[in-house]
């Protein structure tokens, strides 16, 4: 059996992934002497189980092989959010810092320090001890600020690749030269 996610073109012509995901059988066809695929039906991208008229044409092999393909999504949706939060978590301390240095009170400071151990012990036990710090007072310019830990650039970069674009591409490329005709002098 094959699983294809569906795709399609948006407004702006880039490929995107779809809500469906296509179950496709492999078939001999005897007449022209080859295979072809015939579609079995479809399901959406995020469904758990199959749908019932969908189990009743399986065999029980595709329907493992659904239940691999599951498992496969499953993992990779869980190392995707994984990577995504590890990335954002500097900016997140750092607006967390921020806020608490303008004066809001945290609903559950005790919960935040137990957290930020549960951190260091998480980047201890991954191979990343704390690094050490140099002896005598250290430099205000070394130091870290929330600010500093806050990359408004990068959001504001996801944002501009992210939105669509609204102008024309005859618009975005270079205004053409300008003809003019010379004048005879008269």
């Amino acid at each position: 059996m094959h699983i294809r996610l569906q795709t399609f073109r948006d407004k702006q012509g880039r490929l995107r992934q779809g809500r469906t995901v296509a179950l496709r059988r492999s078939v001999y066809d005897a007449k022209q002497g080859k295979s072809r695929l015939v579609q079995l039906g479809t399901v959406d991208r995020f469904a758990r189980d199959l749908p019932r008229e969908l189990k009743a044409v399986l065999t029980r092999e595709e329907k493992e092989e659904f239940r691999q393909w599951i498992a496969e999504r499953d993992q990779q949706l869980a190392e995707l959010l994984q990577r995504h939060h590890l990335g954002r978590l500097a900016e997140y301390l750092g607006l967390a810092a921020k806020a608490l240095s303008s004066g809001v009170e945290p609903e559950d400071p005790e919960r935040l320090w137990d957290a930020i151990g549960v951190l260091t012990r998480a980047l201890e036990k991954a191979g990343h001890p704390k690094p050490a710090k140099e002896r005598g007072r250290p430099a205000k310019a070394s130091t870290p600020s929330a600010e500093d830990l806050i990359d408004l650039d990068e959001s504001l970069v996801w944002v501009c690749e992210n939105m669509p674009n609204f102008m024309p591409e005859e618009l975005l490329a270079a205004p053409a030269a300008k003809r003019t005709r010379k004048r005879s002098l008269k």
